[in-house]
């Protein structure tokens, strides 16, 4: 039997007061796969509010990325030793270009980014474990679907349906001839399902600023016109509310077009609605629901980041104990499928 591995907090998240959390929201199929060993030592009646008859919306972060690869074997590269050995600053500049042009054509820029060999071994098990949950219940399998459009999270979608029954597709068609790896490329229905993808749930373009983290810190030692240089030292200042480097966006920025989904979402007459994403766009929806902070943003994003192939469930309350409508609420965060 398919289990959800809750990571629960005490009584509320840690990263800021009144962030509670409400499972009795979630549908009747999820909470009897909910792991209730989890809540051992929990005073269930404060974070256990009943909400018959909610829509259900889950977030499922793409399995984990082939960036994880890439930060193993770089540190054997011998172009990687010498750049961090080197002290002949052209020498330096030179091989920070070679690792660069490297990282950009294998790894991809982001957009192209595909699934890393532990991911591959996820998409099997989770791809599997999710078909047996909704096989089992299949009154809480979405009839929508949205999906960023970047590589790995069409990907993750792909094995997150391949194994459910009854569709009646063979997913597997659906992979680009071009490229062996690749999938759902453009929205389409099938049966009563929509599949639709979102730009509005990709990524935080990270623009010009594509490149591994020792790269970009070298890039921004050298540069007088960086971000980092010009506005002021407070790192958390300039990634959360200004622009990353050319073509960039803000967090902020991502948290907007969240919003504008949330509330597109809110709109759509489907029952239950599943979202492929990231991990920033997660966190931007905790953001809007608990009308966070940058502090809020930057505590969970430490202390609470979802797991790679993790589940957040979010459910439209259509009445709250105060009186209020169709509002949403958190009903779990970083939900693990096992066994």
């Amino acid at each position: 039997m398919v289990k959800l591995n809750p990571i629960i907090p005490s009584e509320k998240f840690e990263a800021g007061p009144n962030m509670k959390l409400y499972p009795g929201a979630m549908s009747t199929a999820l909470l009897n796969a909910l792991d209730k060993e989890s809540f051992k030592g929990i005073d269930i009646s404060k974070i256990w509010d009943s909400f018959p008859e909610c829509r259900n919306i889950t977030f499922i972060r793409h399995l984990e990325s082939i960036y994880n690869d890439y930060k193993k074997i770089v540190k054997e590269d011998p172009k990687y030793i010498e750049f961090n050995t080197t002290e002949d600053p052209a020498r330096k500049d030179e091989l920070a270009r070679e690792l660069l042009h490297h990282y950009r054509k294998n790894i991809g820029v982001d957009f192209g980014t595909g699934i890393s060999e532990e991911g591959k071994k996820q998409w099997e098990i989770y791809g599997k474990l999710y078909a047996e949950l909704i096989n089992a219940n299949p009154e809480i399998f979405p009839t929508l679907i949205i999906i960023s459009p970047y590589f790995r999270t069409r990907m993750t979608a792909h094995y997150f349906l391949k194994y459910i029954k009854w569709l009646e597709v063979d997913i597997d068609k659906l992979i680009d001839p071009e490229n062996k790896q690749d999938l759902i490329v453009g929205s389409f229905q099938w049966k009563n399902v929509t599949i639709r993808l979102s730009n509005r749930v990709r990524e935080r373009d990270h623009g010009s600023a594509v490149a591994p983290s020792f790269l970009r810190e070298y890039i921004e030692s050298i540069d007088p016109f960086s971000p980092s240089a010009v506005l002021s030292e407070d790192e958390e200042n300039i990634q959360y509310y200004f622009n990353a480097p050319i073509w960039g966006e803000s967090q902020v920025q991502v948290e907007d077009r969240i919003k504008v989904e949330l509330n597109s979402i809110m709109t759509e007459k489907h029952d239950n609605i599943l979202v492929v994403s990231h991990h920033i766009a997660i966190l931007a929806v905790l953001n809007n629901i608990f009308a966070g902070s940058m502090n809020t943003y930057y505590n969970i994003d430490r202390n609470r980041r979802p797991d790679n192939g993790s589940l957040t469930v979010v459910s439209e309350i259509p009445l709250t104990q105060t009186g209020q409508k169709d509002r949403l609420r958190v009903s779990a965060y970083n939900l693990k499928l096992g066994e």
